[in-house]
């Protein structure tokens, strides 16, 4: 994991898995690639498997998992800095990937749709969850609407409240709440919940706490 992780976040840790933290600067490009690469390299992996930013590393079996193409298909949606690492890291990194691993059908499309020379190395697999979520059971009748996602522009949180505040003028009152942590952008979420009875924001919660 890179420099701007912390082992403490890795969610599946266990005595076959060996936490490590890259020295590469977190998004700084070229750099950052560069001084994974040698990293990799000196571990002595068999696979490396990247997410962000997406590379390949040279000698080294390399599987790029993408989520989204937003970056390129939607940059406003996103800050400068990730628009410039992950348009200069993409090309090469499907280019020399041994295999993508796009997480939806829809993902697929977009990577056929801008790297078609990629999408015979593509497979289609969902993002899995812990146990813990895997096994919940309703505990009694419950109702509302929960949103998990940091809250930044391309999440569109905007258009959550902007509903909610419909729906409060029609007198429905169905519960919402935002939970995750506030990341870029200009919209103060604990402000905007003000005034909107019914809606809560409860900032980052742990797996745990998400479960209940």
């Amino acid at each position: 994991i890179s420099d701007w992780h912390s082992p403490s976040e890795l969610p599946r840790q266990s005595a076959r898995v060996e936490v490590r933290v890259s020295q590469a600067p977190w998004l700084a490009g070229r750099p950052e690639r560069a001084q994974i690469g040698r990293e990799v390299r000196a571990w002595k992996a068999d696979v490396f498997h990247s997410i962000f930013p997406p590379m390949v590393v040279t000698g080294v079996p390399s599987v790029v998992t993408v989520f989204d193409l937003t970056p390129l298909s939607h940059p406003h949606l996103h800050q400068p800095e990730v628009v410039r690492a992950f348009g200069a890291a993409m090309r090469p990194a499907l280019a020399g990937a041994a295999r993508v691993v796009a997480i939806s059908r829809a993902t697929s499309d977009q990577v056929r749709r801008y790297f078609p020379k990629a999408i015979s190395r593509t497979s289609v697999a969902g993002v899995g969850l812990p146990a813990h979520l895997q096994t919940l059971r309703p505990e009694g009748r419950r109702s509302g609407v929960l949103f998990v996602g940091t809250v930044e522009p391309r999440k569109n949180v905007a258009l959550i409240l902007e509903a909610a505040r419909h729906l409060r003028r029609q007198g429905d009152r169905t519960p919402i709440t935002i939970v995750g942590k506030q990341g870029w952008g200009e919209l103060d979420i604990t402000a905007a919940v003000k005034g909107l009875p019914g809606v809560h924001y409860s900032g980052y919660v742990g797996e745990r706490a998400l479960a209940h």
